[in-house]
């Protein structure tokens, strides 16, 4: 499969709005998948017509089926705060006997349309078929590899290489399990990334989108598939990391492991309305084991999580030590255009349901739903919010009662901030502990 530039690939046709004014016709569904390859932007909403086809994240497909027609697509996005845009519309012949891939990518700075095209394969084809894109603007040239579980890419030949915006277009592939793998260009030795092992069965169409890992986690790439299978992966050998925030309801320190292992704990001594640096784990399925610090013969609970290769996710601990309970999420560090992200964590015991509002300073709080409702040992992580100084206020659920705050908060475009909620010793109002980007 030679490379050809993106541009021969992409249809941008100039139709703007234009409707079809001609009736549609009934003939053969064709398959379009739909690809968020835009690292700065978050969900993407994809409309054919005005009908709503996916909401994706970033690093995220989906597929459906269409009738042949002429059709306007379009790409809306929600900024934190703020009403929907539409950034991207354009119009895309769908005719028989192709699959269609339509990428919201990020060319320059710019939000834009990548069409690709792939014959479609006949239900009693043989043989699999593959295409592949670089998108991964921080990426230099790159060879592209299909090998054997475990194979080396020095003693195999490449599928070709890619630069940026280049793909390489639709070409047969065996019936097997592969690893998806990419080297520098012209030196296979240097491996940037392989992929666990997938099975790729006869008939299937597959779209390989390479993307950067855009600080999300660790990862410095990620391919993105898409086609008859809707997944993405990052580079098998890389590492997951965990955090523990310590909001556990007799304010005690606590010691964490992970599958019962607390000998020595993963994290000693974590103290109370703290949250513990990030040790890495191996990727996959754990149970959190936690006790209180130094005394491992009483476990407050084994629980359950899974992480995936080069992500980095944060538990939370809380509510009374007998009925101990831990939130899982995953942290997500890629910055938004002009938005931060907060994460909002509750600790409180003493008050069973209560509103947090994050709103500019003199805000009526009367007029505006709260920004996150809790209850003890809620959380809400990665809530977007615009850039911009603001005033964080703790009330009774649903009355007026403050409990904490006005306090002023700024949040920088990019930024990833944690609040933790607790009571007060000895009182009936809320401290706030200010954690990450506070700091």
């Amino acid at each position: 499969m030679k490379p050809q530039s993106l541009w021969s690939i992409a249809i941008l046709l100039s139709l703007g709005l234009l409707g079809c004014d001609e009736p549609r016709t009934s003939p053969a569904n064709t398959r379009v998948s739909f690809v968020q390859a835009a690292p700065s932007q978050g969900p993407i909403n994809f409309r054919r017509e005005e009908a709503l086809e996916a909401s994706l994240e970033y690093h995220e497909s989906s597929s459906t089926s269409f009738n042949v027609d002429l059709y306007d697509f379009h790409f809306d996005v929600t900024p934190a705060g703020a009403e929907p845009e539409r950034l991207v519309s354009f119009s895309q012949e769908i005719v028989a006997g192709t699959d269609y891939t339509i990428i919201a990518a990020e060319i320059n700075g710019q939000l834009q349309e990548v069409v690709l095209e792939a014959p479609t394969l006949d239900a009693d084809s043989t043989n699999a078929q593959i295409a592949s894109l670089h998108l991964a603007s921080m990426l230099g040239p790159v060879d592209l590899y299909l090998t054997a579980p475990g194979a080396d890419p020095v003693s195999t030949v490449p599928l070709g290489a890619l630069s940026f915006t280049e793909d390489l277009a639709p070409g047969p592939a065996d019936a097997g399990d592969y690893e998806f793998v990419l080297t520098e260009a012209a030196n296979p030795a240097a491996v940037l990334l392989r992929s666990t092992t997938f099975p790729l069965s006869a008939g299937q169409s597959i779209q390989f989108t390479i993307v950067d890992g855009a600080d999300e986690g660790s990862a410095p790439l990620i391919v993105i598939v898409s086609g008859d299978v809707n997944v993405s992966f990052v580079d098998q050998n890389l590492d997951a990391s965990i955090r523990v925030i310590n909001g556990i309801g007799d304010r005690s320190a606590l010691d964490v492991g992970i599958d019962g292992d607390l000998s020595p704990p993963l994290i000693s001594g974590l103290n109370f309305a703290s949250i513990s640096e990030y040790v890495i784990i191996s990727p996959g399925s754990h149970d959190l084991t936690a006790s209180p610090a130094g005394n491992p013969s009483v476990i407050l609970g084994d629980f359950p999580f899974a992480v995936n290769a080069g992500r980095f996710a944060t538990t939370f601990i809380a509510n009374a030590p007998d009925a101990a309970t831990m939130i899982f999420e995953l942290d997500d560090y890629r910055p938004l255009a002009g938005e931060a992200k907060l994460n909002v964590y509750n600790a409180v015991q003493l008050h069973p349901f209560i509103d947090v509002f994050i709103a500019p300073p003199g805000t009526d709080l009367n007029t505006i739903p709260p920004t996150v409702g809790l209850v003890p040992g809620g959380g809400s992580p990665n809530v977007r919010i615009a850039q911009g100084s603001f005033e964080i206020t703790v009330r009774t659920a649903g009355f007026t009662t403050v409990l904490a705050g006005p306090a002023p908060i700024t949040l920088n475009a990019g930024g990833f901030y944690t609040v933790l909620l607790s009571d007060s010793v000895g009182g009936s109002t809320i401290d706030l502990t200010f954690l990450d980007d506070f700091n």
